[in-house]
């Protein structure tokens, strides 16, 4: 019983463990080309929370697209792209984007309460792993990883169960 309470409690904090690194140290891996050669796909950003007067033409911010924008234009959810111009309305701030490496301004205009942050600092090849564990890959490989270990902290009982069925007698025999 205590095995089972640590194997869970193990499993609790994977599962938790990107939420709070992600609350600690906002990061965002790149994915695409629009910010080529600046940023590159597999980067990983390093993002910090900004107000408004502080964003300026040129600075690269991430941002959030609304969800009927990603339908439409193809879009990951969350873009990290350069300001181009910024425009003051009665309704708030409005910032005009575009990828380095698009030839046109993105199609639509970022409200200030779609920004995430501001760009810190950019982390060459780092984004890579994140955006492997996001894929359908790497989410097989945690499923996997986690069954193993269980098959490893259950070992012993395994061996000791005595299966009725030949391909389990066949499994004790490996295991015990």
């Amino acid at each position: 019983m205590k095995r089972a309470t640590l194997f869970l409690l193990a499993v609790a904090l994977i599962i938790a463990a990107p939420h709070f690194i992600k609350q600690l140290m906002p990061l965002a891996p790149v994915t695409g080309t629009s910010m080529a050669p600046v940023l590159r796909e597999g980067d990983l950003l390093k993002y910090e929370k900004t107000s408004p007067s502080e964003v300026k033409v040129g600075d690269i911010i991430v941002y959030r697209i609304p969800p009927l924008l990603q339908k439409s234009s193809d879009c990951s959810s969350i873009v990290a792209h350069r300001v181009v111009e910024i425009r003051g309305t009665t309704a708030g701030l409005y910032y005009h984007t575009k990828g380095d490496n698009n030839p046109a301004q993105d199609l639509w205009s970022v409200e200030y309460g779609d920004v995430i942050g501001k760009v810190s600092q950019r982390i060459s090849y780092l984004g890579f792993p994140l955006l492997f564990l996001k894929s359908r890959s790497g989410l097989i490989l945690i499923v996997i990883m986690f069954f193993a270990s269980a098959l490893c902290f259950y070992a012993d009982e395994l061996s000791q169960i005595r299966w009725k069925a030949p391909i389990f007698k066949h499994l004790a025999e490996l295991l015990g």
